[in-house]
């Protein structure tokens, strides 16, 4: 009567791990690895974030932000779950103001249900794989992309561009909060 309960608590957890085989051990180990391999997943800001914010991504360790003027990366410490966030920005020093569109739309949809209020549900928003600033400099764009391990970025240059001319980045290391 007991397991039973605890198994619809999901705790049957505690009885199965002295049991788990190498092979499982295996499957958990690489189950991880395909986790840090999967795409990340940019989600369009439909009113679930700060209306500054126009794409953004979560994962267990992390949270970023992305507007017109850059980035914002949230780290988490996965070890001491305690210890305050760190977070890095990258400000785009820019002429104008650039415009931001997702690309490689992803088959899952996030939704926010938050309270009794169906109102204030945001549902159905879209996810990227790809978020795309065009023209952040004159002849140059911005493409961020990654997985869960890791982010990337790449300025791309029209033939004509002159990143010496262009291309300005301030990067700061806010200290945890």
């Amino acid at each position: 009567m007991l397991c039973n309960r605890l198994a619809r608590l999901g705790l049957a957890l505690i009885f199965a791990y002295p049991t788990l085989s190498q092979n499982t051990w295996a499957q958990t180990e690489s189950s991880h690895v395909r986790h840090l391999n999967a795409p990340l997943s940019f989600e369009a800001n439909q009113g679930q974030a700060d209306p500054f914010v126009q794409f953004l991504a979560r994962g267990a360790d992390y949270h970023l932000t992305l507007s017109r003027s850059g980035i914002a990366l949230r780290l988490r410490n996965q070890d001491d779950k305690s210890a305050q966030p760190a977070e890095v920005t990258m400000d785009l020093v820019l002429p104008g103001e650039p415009s931001m569109l997702g690309e490689e739309l992803q088959r899952g949809k996030s939704n926010y249900f938050v309270g009794n209020d169906s109102s204030r549900w945001v549902t159905n928003v879209a996810n990227y794989g790809r978020v795309h600033y065009r023209s952040v400099y004159p002849g140059t764009d911005l493409v961020f992309y990654g997985n869960q391990g890791s982010l990337e970025y790449d300025f791309r240059l029209e033939a004509s561009a002159d990143p010496h001319d262009s291309v300005r980045c301030r990067w700061r290391k806010a200290a945890p909060r």
